[in-house]
């Protein structure tokens, strides 16, 4: 994937891109490298983990508990291939090995028809095909499509929150190689010309560090580059949506608040760069859809020709 631009939250970035890591554990992050070092196969790579375990004692990133099966020794899993998550050749668990115990991996629900076929909300009965939801048959709303990779719950709603709230900027590899494959399960045949990351205003971008969703798009840029089958590779926009107006914190409120506090808070920086171009925007978590829907009202206002829509999680209303 070619990237355009270097950072979100319209704070000028350069080098100084507002990426600096602050893991919540040293021991925790150190696990998860050591974990992707290339060592002999066989007996000496049985040897190696066991010191790796001895000395970074592998916790589950959603309970704390230690002793998670690395990803040599995870027994295989039992995947419905009919499954609509069953993605190219990775099911999402094979990413969250040794991240997450064996309790927490099963507790992850991942998206799979009969969902909406614009929101992607799975429906709770598993009986008939893909259609729309009641609230998108009252309102088209300005997004054509929107998918996640799972249900924000359990262990996934544990690994936003671990790199949002904790830093835990390691974890936006695996997340982010989630989301690729999640991308090219559900977008094989629908065009996609440039992919924009949801943005944070500058000042909560200082606060915090980094912005998330440009941690998962890099994340997602590294797993394209290594993939010599891609079929796409759409551009990474990661300057062409800023946050124009603070808002307060979106957590806790209804829908409709939510509304009105997202109300006219983004701005189009590139607008020839987006005219006619089918836009993804990307983000952690889809909620009550308030975000997404006033960043695809900017962005086609500013001459795109379509908007669709990918987040790590999202919820079940």
């Amino acid at each position: 994937m070619a990237s355009r631009g270097g950072t979100t939250g319209g704070d000028g970035g350069g080098e100084g891109d507002g990426l600096r890591e602050i893991p919540a554990s040293p021991l925790d992050d150190c696990a998860l490298a050591a974990d992707s070092w290339v060592v002999p196969p066989g007996r000496a790579r049985r040897l190696w983990q066991a010191m790796v375990e001895l000395v970074f004692p592998a916790r589950c990133a959603a309970c704390k508990r230690f002793g998670v099966l690395a990803a040599a020794d995870a027994p295989s899993l039992s995947v419905d291939h009919g499954d609509a998550q069953t993605i190219g050749r990775h099911h999402p668990q094979a990413h969250l090995r040794g991240l997450l115990c064996p309790a927490c991996l099963e507790e992850c629900q991942w998206l799979r028809s009969p969902l909406c076929s614009r929101c992607g909300i799975m429906f709770i009965s598993r009986v008939g095909g893909d259609h729309r939801c009641s609230d998108c048959l009252s309102d088209n709303g300005y997004y054509s499509r929107a998918r996640a990779v799972g249900v924000y719950q359990g262990g996934l709603m544990a690994l936003v929150h671990q790199l949002k709230y904790r830093g835990r900027l390691a974890l936006a590899a695996p997340m982010g190689r989630m989301l690729y494959n999640t991308f090219n399960h559900y977008w094989r045949e629908r065009r996609v010309d440039l992919v924009v990351p949801i943005p944070l205003h500058p000042r909560r971008l200082r606060r915090r560090g980094f912005n998330q969703a440009a941690l998962l798009l890099r994340a997602w840029q590294r797993a394209a580059d290594r993939d010599p089958a891609a079929a796409m590779r759409p551009v990474a926009a990661m300057r062409t949506l800023v946050r124009s107006r603070r808002t307060r914190s979106q957590t806790g409120l209804s829908r409709r608040e939510r509304q009105r506090n997202i109300r006219g808070a983004f701005a189009v920086h590139d607008r020839e760069g987006i005219r006619q171009q089918h836009v993804l925007l990307l983000d952690d978590v889809f909620t009550t859809g308030a975000t997404v829907e006033e960043a695809a009202r900017t962005v086609l206002a500013a001459g795109a020709a379509a908007v669709d829509v990918l987040t790590f999680a999202r919820t079940l209303r």
